[in-house]
């Protein structure tokens, strides 16, 4: 679901001294829309799975079939495979290249807030869109340390400038939905860079 490369070092003799990886074009679609037969990344299925019951608590995930994210493409299992068992391995995959358990929790609330910012809901009153759900919006400012009243902002206006005066102008339902999936897009290739700085 993305493309890399390997940069590998080596000394004078041939041997090797290090590596990097870079990655681009990341599926960030594939985080808010998949297509009838297809999974979200896996990643969530496994913490809605494997999750600790403490975690689970916090967050307030809830089955993979609950998050409207994970169930756009009406498929939620892989035969044959348990995605509580891929998130302990998961789990360990982190461990090994050195993110602690503080991190990893970090981890857990971003993709929990990701899952919580696709249930933020709007209703369109003449071309004004406002937001039904203004708790499921203070939930996911908790959980990515947002303002909430910013963020309501952000998903409902766009600024623009008419001459010298800043004025902000009201989306549509469309434009609040594009704006919705674009933030939790944008999250989503944060954390997946920053797993990628970790590997490096």
């Amino acid at each position: 679901r993305f493309g890399k490369s390997f940069e590998m070092y080596f000394d004078t003799r041939g041997g090797p001294t290090g590596g990097h990886i870079s990655n681009f074009l990341l599926e960030k679609s594939r985080v808010v829309y998949q297509q009838r037969g297809e999974r979200n990344y896996h990643i969530f299925y496994q913490l809605c799975a494997g999750a600790p019951s403490e975690w689970r608590d916090r967050y307030r995930l809830r089955e993979a079939g609950a998050f409207r994210y994970l169930t756009l493409g009406q498929t939620l299992l892989r035969e044959g495979v348990s995605d509580a068992q891929e998130w302990q391995e998961t789990l360990q995959a982190l461990d090994a290249i050195g993110v602690t358990a503080h991190e990893q929790e970090g981890l857990a609330r971003m993709l929990s807030g990701i899952l919580h910012l696709g249930e933020i809901a709007f209703v369109d009153h003449n071309d004004v869109c406002t937001i039904t759900n203004l708790d499921q919006v203070q939930w996911v400012s908790t959980l990515l340390h947002f303002d909430a009243t910013s963020l309501t902002k952000a998903l409902t206006y766009k600024r623009v400038t008419v001459g010298a005066e800043d004025i902000d102008s009201p989306l549509t339902i469309e434009q609040c939905q594009a704006a919705r999936d674009a933030l939790a897009k944008a999250i989503y290739a944060a954390i997946f860079d920053w797993i990628v700085a970790q590997v490096n």
